[in-house]
């Protein structure tokens, strides 16, 4: 009996997710066919014919086929029915389908080694069992995978890829990190119950840092306006809270990292207003550009903003090489 509940519930949810699927296209397209109802979910005529029965007789009596193509198509001014349209989900659809009647291009993504099945099963076991496991990693720094004891406890996505939080123990000492996911060559079978004091004991990732941004002081007045009502900033700025261990990867995303980075103010749209607090809660590892480098950008750049500090960086960048361009044109003349 409850073997048949839980398959009628199923049924009435697919059906459920048929008729939003209705709606939805009814709004954005302004139309919606029995083809593309049998090509989104894989089902027969005679499924999408019932299912815009359906429709019509709980949601729209006056919806009829156009009798030139048997296309079912709405007024502009149409108003969903059963749904709330959300455009970034609409987006992601039309991307999956690839819809010949709205041309899209996407950024593509560089294909990696795919994660290993056993490996993340092994890891998510560990995380939720609260246990060590040991595990053969290959790092870029490395010229061979090493063996690493590790207690797992978290799963970290930086937009691009997905690592594990977790406390790596070398053979002398040990650190909390990240190790990416798809490094991981192996796993082993043993695992260990996790050593009481690492338990909660991860502080970046309990710290939760406040980071507040503001429109890129470089813009003129309309474009820091627009780029405030874009961001939704109250006040000319906005509080963004952000795991400490994350942090990094946030500034990275949204070039927040780089304020010697010569771009356009409309290319950076986005300033931190506290830039030296996050800066000094990153790993020294991860500081760019790093505080005490002797690197000849940051070292020149922090001089610079000693000597003009009512200039902005991007100021600086430019009043220096719109004088370099000048001592050119002299010696060239």
């Amino acid at each position: 009996m409850r073997a048949k509940r839980e398959h009628a519930d199923a049924r009435d949810h697919q059906k459920t997710e048929r008729l939003t699927f209705i709606d939805e296209e009814l709004f954005w397209a302004g139309e919606v066919t029995r083809r593309s109802i049998e090509r989104n979910f894989g089902v027969s005529e005679e499924t999408a014919k019932a299912d815009l029965r359906e429709y019509r007789r709980g949601y729209a009596s006056d919806l009829k086929p156009d009798p030139r193509d048997n296309i079912y198509r709405v007024p502009i001014d149409y108003v969903s029915r059963i749904s709330a349209p959300d455009p970034e989900t609409y987006l992601d659809r039309l991307a999956r389908r690839r819809d010949e009647t709205v041309p899209i291009s996407i950024v593509p993504n560089v294909d990696r080694r795919p994660i290993d099945r056993i490996v993340l099963q092994t890891i998510i076991r560990a995380i939720r069992e609260v246990r060590e496991v040991e595990i053969l990693y290959r790092s870029p720094r490395s010229a061979v995978a090493r063996r690493h004891r590790i207690f797992p406890h978290a799963l970290l996505h930086d937009g691009f890829r997905w690592s594990v939080r977790c406390y790596i123990k070398p053979e002398t000492g040990g650190h909390w990190g990240e190790l990416v996911l798809d490094r991981i060559e192996e796993v082993f079978a043993e695992s260990w119950p996790a050593e009481a004091a690492l338990i909660a004991g991860d502080a970046e990732w309990q710290g939760i840092v406040e980071l507040e941004l503001v429109p890129n002081p470089d813009l003129d007045t309309p474009g820091r306006a627009l780029i405030e009502e874009q961001y939704g900033m109250k006040g000319g700025s906005k509080i963004v809270r952000v795991r400490q261990c994350m942090l990094a990867y946030f500034l990275k995303r949204y070039h927040l990292e780089e304020p010697t980075t010569l771009k356009a103010p409309h290319q950076a749209p986005l300033r931190l207003r506290n830039r030296r607090m996050a800066t000094e809660l990153l790993p020294t590892g991860m500081q760019v550009p790093l505080e005490e480098t002797d690197a000849a950008a940051p070292k020149l750049m922090r001089q610079l903003k000693h000597l003009f500090p009512e200039l902005s960086e991007q100021s600086i960048l430019e009043r220096a090489l719109g004088r370099l361009l000048q001592d050119g044109t002299k010696n060239v003349s």
